[in-house]
Order: C-alpha cells, then sequence, then structure tokens
C-alpha cells in the first residue's frame, strides 16, 4: 500500500491585496516550506488505499495519478489535492461556512455575516442528504484522501496556517458538497448586482435604475424589476443596506472564483486542424482550479479541478469534453 510522489506542484499566483492573496491562499507550496510538502521520490506508505496509486508530475507541476483502483484513484486525488493545496481548500471552507474570521482576523467578520446569511451550509447539508450512495462514496473516500494529508502532517502545517495558531478540522464528505455550494454560488454573482442595484436605486430613484443598469443591446429595459420596489422606502426600509453592500463588496474583492462573465466556443470536426471537435471556455478563476490527470484501468480524464472537490470541471475522458463557467444566474 504504497504512493510513490514526484515533484509537487509549485505555481505563485498574483492576487493583487486580496485578502486571499495576502493569505497566500492561491497554494499553500510557496516559499521553502518542505515540511508540509510531500516528498518528491520515492514511495510513500498511506493507509486508507486498497491497493497502490503512483503520482507522477509533468514540467508545469501538474499531476498524473495512475491506479488500477477507482477507489484508490479518488483517495490519492484528496491526497494531491491537500498536498498542492490545503490552505486554499481550508479557507473557502471556512468563507462557505462564514468563519473566514478565524483565520484570517477580524477584517473578515462582514463577509462571514454575509455567508452565513447566504447560509450555503444548508444548501450543501440537503444536497449531501439527497445524493446516491455512490456519489456520497466518492466524496467519502476523497474526504478520506485529505485526511490521510492532514494527519501525516498535523504537526508540520503550511506556514501561514502554523503561524495564524488555527487547527484545521479534519475533513468531512459534507464539506466537498460545501465547496461546491461555494463555487456555484460565486458562479452566479447575483447577490453582489442585486445589492449594488439597491444601493444606486438608494441615490437615483427607483426610475433612473432601468437606465442605468442597462442589459445587452437586444434585451428592453428592466422595467419589470424597477416594478418589484414600488412601494418600497429604500432609505427608511433599508436602513443597513450600506453596510450590507460594502460586504458583499469584500466578497467581491476576494475574486474568489473569477468575475462576471463568460465565454465559449464549440468547433465542429470540419473547421479544425486535427479532424476532431474542439471545446473552448474561459476561466477567470484559473488560480484557483488545479490541472490533473486520472487514469485508472477503466476510466481516463484529464482536466481543470477544484481543490475540494472530487470532480473535474472542465476536462475530456477520451470520449467526450465538457466545461463549467459563469451563469450569472438569479439564484
Amino acid at each position: 500500500m504504497a504512493a510513490p510522489v514526484l515533484p509537487p506542484f509549485r505555481l505563485r499566483f498574483s492576487s493583487a491585496a486580496t485578502l486571499l492573496g495576502m493569505l497566500g491562499l492561491a497554494g499553500c507550496q510557496m516559499g521553502g516550506y518542505q515540511d508540509s510538502v510531500p516528498p518528491s521520490t520515492g514511495v510513500q506508505p498511506l493507509k486508507g488505499l486498497a491497493q497502490n496509486a503512483s503520482v507522477r508530475r509533468n514540467a508545469m507541476g501538474a499531476p498524473l495519478i495512475e491506479s488500477s483502483s477507482f477507489h484508490d484513484a479518488l483517495f490519492t486525488l484528496g491526497y494531491v489535492h491537500a498536498g498542492d493545496r490545503i490552505e486554499q481548500m481550508l479557507a473557502m471552507r471556512l468563507l462557505a461556512q462564514g468563519r473566514l474570521a478565524e483565520l484570517a482576523g477580524s477584517e473578515a467578520l462582514d463577509i462571514d455575516r454575509l455567508m452565513r446569511a447566504a447560509n450555503l451550509k444548508q444548501n450543501a447539508a440537503q444536497q449531501y442528504a439527497d445524493a446516491s450512495p455512490r456519489l456520497k462514496r466518492f466524496f467519502e473516500v476523497y474526504a478520506r484522501g485529505v485526511n490521510a494529508y492532514l494527519f501525516r502532517y498535523r504537526d508540520k502545517l503550511p506556514a501561514n496556517l502554523a503561524s495564524s495558531g488555527y487547527r484545521p478540522e479534519y475533513w468531512k464528505p459534507e464539506d466537498s458538497a460545501l465547496i461546491f455550494n461555494l463555487y456555484a454560488f460565486s458562479q452566479s454573482v447575483n447577490l453582489q448586482e442585486e445589492l449594488s442595484a439597491l444601493t444606486l436605486a438608494q441615490k437615483v430613484g427607483n426610475d433612473k435604475l432601468p437606465w442605468l443598469l442597462p442589459g445587452a443591446p437586444d434585451e428592453p429595459l428592466a422595467e419589470a424589476e424597477v416594478e418589484k420596489l414600488k412601494g418600497l422606502n429604500l432609505s427608511s426600509q433599508l436602513p443597513g443596506l450600506p453596510a450590507l453592500a460594502a460586504a458583499s463588496q469584500k466578497l467581491a474583492d476576494l475574486d474568489l472564483l473569477g468575475s462576471p462573465g463568460s465565454a465559449n466556443l464549440a468547433l465542429g470536426p470540419q473547421r479544425s486542424r486535427s479532424g476532431k471537435s474542439l471545446l473552448a471556455s474561459d476561466s477567470r478563476a484559473a488560480w484557483a482550479l488545479s490541472p490533473v490527470q486520472i487514469h485508472t484501468g477503466r476510466y481516463q480524464v484529464a482536466g481543470l479541478s477544484l481543490p475540494g472537490l472530487p470532480i473535474v470541471l472542465a476536462g475530456y475522458n477520451g470520449k467526450l469534453a465538457w466545461s463549467s463557467s459563469a451563469v450569472m444566474a438569479d439564484n
């Protein structure tokens, strides 16, 4: 039961003066904190593997996970995600729970209040409860892989975590459902837009709002949205709106998983040099995503994953390609 581990993924991300940037949450293996990095070569015994798995890295540091067992591939993905991005994973979990101040300090309290009001934890708990037994098993195996890392390096956490005094709880399968909810929440950006519109209406009046927030050139003005505000005195009935909007802006400034807007492109095989169909989509969240390849006896996939989720969000499995990007839904 051993997993050879090869060169760790070390990338630097510049996320200008945001809270996540200050905490170094875009990847814990920055600088020279080798105590928290799995060894670059050799064999490392891990409890939890049914058989064995190997991890190799390409020149860019992206891992290739190979195993004859799908169980072991999922377990190893959890271990590799934690080894590469444990700070990011823990910060996202705390953010989704409304507990980021435990790691980031008092400046995150406003964000925590907003996230507790959004109550992603309740949504995630319900989604996990409704999931199929098979999907739950996937999340459980992945969580065991994350916890194998947390246990092995419990006294050798990355420098930012160690210096903060924060002691992370072990990863639960439900935490991955929570990260999925956070991802969906971040890709809608609807809450931020609604609060900004209310703040604007408070200053200029409801009647001018449709003209200041136009949609696409071929869409009519959003008169129906203004109808919803009729009879509401924004100044007296929503006294806490400025503070709420400020907290929403703080959340937006984290640049967690990208900004609004999305572009997708599909190309038929007759138009490509290779003679095969092509699919492309932008990702405004490149710093948060982690490239990965997984090969098992029955399955193979390559693409972009979000640490904390045992899912490839955008990738190719040899037959089908898929992608994920912002939807800006009113949810």
